[in-house]
């Protein structure tokens, strides 16, 4: 909800999902969405997702989080999470 304009909106920049968990981590794995993050997380790994997963706008996106940290990416394996994959490892590489 956003107050000013009085409607729903996602913010701007959009954040990365498990903040908390990918401040204090020297690795994390990028997934398509938090259903995948939390399931990483369950097992004690740092994860984390763009906000709408492969459908992200990755422009809209805050990557800075994930400076100086070592990333793997972990789509899902179809088209939409290759070409997700992509566009979010040039985005966090302009970061």
């Amino acid at each position: 909800w956003d107050a000013v304009a009085r409607k729903r909106k996602a913010p701007d920049p959009r954040p990365l999902y498990n903040q908390q968990g990918i401040a204090a981590a020297e690795r994390v794995v990028l997934v398509e969405g938090e259903k995948c993050a939390d399931a990483l997380i369950a097992h004690g790994i740092a994860a984390t997702t763009a906000m709408q997963g492969a459908n992200a706008p990755i422009a809209k996106t805050d990557w800075s989080p994930l400076r100086g940290k070592h990333i793997v990416i972990w789509p899902d394996n179809d088209v939409p999470g290759h070409a997700y994959a992509r566009r979010a490892a040039e985005a966090i590489q302009a970061a």
